[in-house]
């Protein structure tokens, strides 16, 4: 795996895992709004934890 692939275990799971969205308009909110999130908390355990699950080789 590459670098870029541990950021989007996060996204998984805090937008896709689990989820039904009507259309692909209300999919793109949610991910617009995660990636809000995350610049903002890119230090947080949850999400760091999520990152460190993806092995970068």
């Amino acid at each position: 795996m590459n670098r870029i692939e541990c950021h989007f275990a996060p996204l998984r799971s805090f937008v896709l895992r689990g989820s039904n969205y009507p259309n692909h308009e209300a999919l793109a909110t949610a991910i617009r709004s995660y990636l809000r999130w995350r610049n903002k908390h890119s230090r947080h355990a949850r999400l760091l934890r999520e990152q460190k699950k993806i092995k970068v080789v």
